[in-house]
């Protein structure tokens, strides 16, 4: 492919003089393959990670476990994957103009210290190109410049370690020339306008993601403060930032001011209660009503005149069609209301 370039290892610190592919998922792609429904143009120029995990020193298979387990810190552009059919066609495609005589003279740029330095095409084999990812029956995940940095920091690896150290120690001078009053104001002005635009478009993108995710969640069913946590979880996962704790409010108001209460508990605010009681209570002076679900189990629901004190949560636990069960709880102004319409509840139980 003329769109597929190789770079030489030394310019993100490896060693071994080893060069790695880098795809660039140009336009061009879909004038080769234009049958393919592409997801992956426009995507950075990424590295495959069975090769990443040789830069770090690692297999693929452990390197794979260990950035699927800490998938949240990647953003959609650090680490991606193609489908089955870009995958396919990526791989044809290398595989064809390797082999087509027209192509054969093509020389692929490598730079090194700002020289381009040429290698024969023809010099490369599809099993060097996409390394043990060309057999491999997984689909592979690409990582971008920023995901290949990302990654370091989860790898016990000496070659890992010393690229982490590495990257923290530049942006902390990046950020001392910044804000150094040593450094020439013109450096100063512009790495802080740097800064401050960096930081501009973060905020946009976190506020763009977090309104996202709110409708989201309102879709789904979360109102109010469900929603706007369920929202900056969501936010934190995608971006690596929670917009709560950027604003200072990891603490929520609930509304209303009201702990939810089960009948056990309504049970023992009244004196010792069973569970059972107090439902016939409930049922008794017009909170709720039972019905039978298709298993024949009786259940409870609120009338309408208990809905104002009802709360209808959904359980960890699940019904063989994966719908989660129900409990029905209650606001504690319920204990009021009882008490007003009965007094003694528990003379009129028997």
């Amino acid at each position: 492919m003329d769109r597929l370039s190789f770079y030489h290892p030394q310019a993100i610190s490896l060693s071994d003089g080893l060069s790695f592919p880098v795809f660039h998922f140009t336009e061009e792609l879909r004038k080769l393959a234009p049958e393919v429904n592409w997801t992956i143009i426009g995507k950075p120029m990424a590295m495959l990670d069975c090769h990443v995990a040789q830069c770090y020193g690692k297999c693929t298979k452990s390197f794979s476990k260990q950035m699927e387990r800490n998938r949240e810190y990647f953003k959609s552009d650090w680490r991606f994957q193609p489908t089955l059919i870009e995958w396919k066609t990526l791989k044809n495609l290398v595989s064809q103009q390797l082999t087509d005589v027209e192509t054969k003279c093509l020389h692929i740029c490598q730079p090194i210290d700002n020289q381009e330095v040429t290698d024969n095409f023809s010099g490369f084999s599809v099993s060097q190109i996409f390394g043990s990812a060309a057999k491999s029956p997984y689909l592979p995940w690409f990582y971008s410049k920023k995901g290949v940095n990302m990654a370091a920091f989860f790898q016990s690896t000496e070659i890992a370690r010393m690229r982490a150290i590495y990257i923290i120690e530049v942006f902390d001078e990046f950020e001392r020339a910044a804000f150094d009053p040593a450094t020439d104001p013109r450096i100063q002005a512009y790495l802080q306008k740097v800064l401050a635009e960096k930081a501009k478009c973060i905020s946009i993108e976190i506020a763009e993601q977090f309104e996202a995710c709110k409708r989201i969640a309102e879709t789904s069913g979360l109102v109010g403060n469900q929603a706007i946590l369920a929202a900056s979880n969501a936010v934190r996962k995608l971006t690596g930032y929670d917009p709560l704790e950027l604003l200072g409010q990891q603490q929520l108001v609930s509304e209303p001011q009201e702990v939810h209460l089960t009948p056990s508990a309504i049970g023992k605010l009244l004196g010792g209660l069973s569970p059972q009681k107090v439902n016939q209570l409930l049922e008794k002076i017009g909170l709720q009503e039972s019905f039978r679900d298709a298993k024949d189990k009786k259940c409870w629901k609120p009338t309408e005149k208990g809905k104002s004190f009802a709360v209808l949560t959904d359980t960890t636990k699940k019904h063989s069609d994966g719908r989660p069960v129900q409990q029905l709880m209650w606001l504690e102004s319920v204990i009021s209301f009882i008490q007003r319409q009965q007094p003694e509840p528990e003379k009129l139980l028997f």
